[in-house]
């Protein structure tokens, strides 16, 4: 009996959040100039704010630990910038480089806040351009890169919880994506920024996400048409990329 009502269960949280996310992914953006999956844009968001594409429930940064990077995209895209700068989602693992700049080197994972906010970091960051100023050909030390990709990492945070626009819509075979966000976009773009509008409520209110994402869908394939080639790189990287040949 106890068998039968399991085997008749619904769905579970977790296979929804696969189900919107699988769909999420494979929307086409442009970032650099090159299109790809949404799916990869996330990844590599991952992977610059924590080092990882993926955490374990029990070692990843909290918030972001045994889920999804779709998730995270949505989490910096709907929760809000006050939230997101104080998420300790960004990871140093190099115990030196904590001490040298005053971060606390028994803790992993730090908030953009706390990096943007850092006085050791910033300096470390305007030695580096005097230097550069000095000689345009100077090498930044290996501190100072790590800087630099922090502070990057936490600024790339920042813009995105902060309601940056990205490139989702379509224009044509070399042309560029028209880019939209929750608060504004590029002319052409209003239903799309109304259905990501929808799906941020839906995302914060623990709606249909699979229903708002099919509706975003929608309306970036009624404001403009992907090529047949970029549409073609897009299946192939999204898999490629899931299956990890």
């Amino acid at each position: 009996m106890w068998l039968l009502l399991l085997l008749a269960s619904p769905p579970t949280q977790a296979s929804d959040t696969a189900a919107w996310t699988k769909e999420l992914g494979a929307i086409a953006v442009q970032d650099g100039g090159r299109v790809m999956p949404l799916d990869a844009y996330a990844r590599r968001l991952a992977v610059q704010l924590t080092e990882r594409e993926h955490w374990s429930a029990k070692s990843g940064p909290k918030g972001f630990a045994g889920r999804d990077h779709m998730e995270l995209l949505c989490d910096l895209l709907f929760k809000g910038q006050q939230a997101m700068m104080q998420a300790e989602i960004l990871t140093i693992d190099n115990r030196p480089f904590k001490t040298l700049v005053e971060l606390d080197p028994q803790r992993r994972f730090f908030t953009p806040a706390e990096v943007a906010m850092n006085k050791k970091l910033n300096a470390m960051l305007m030695e580096q351009e005097k230097d550069r100023m000095a000689n345009p050909q100077a090498k930044a030390s290996n501190d100072q890169r790590r800087a630099s990709d922090l502070f990057s990492a936490a600024n790339r945070a920042a813009g995105l919880a902060s309601g940056e626009q990205l490139p989702l819509v379509p224009r044509g075979v070399h042309e560029p994506f028209l880019k939209v966000g929750i608060n504004d976009g590029e002319p052409g773009t209003e239903a799309v920024r109304a259905a990501l509008n929808a799906m941020g409520k839906a995302y914060t209110s623990n709606g249909d996400m699979l229903a708002a994402v099919r509706t975003l869908k929608a309306a970036i394939d009624a404001a403009g048409t992907l090529d047949a080639n970029s549409a073609d790189a897009v299946r192939y990287e999204l898999f490629h990329d899931r299956h990890n040949p």
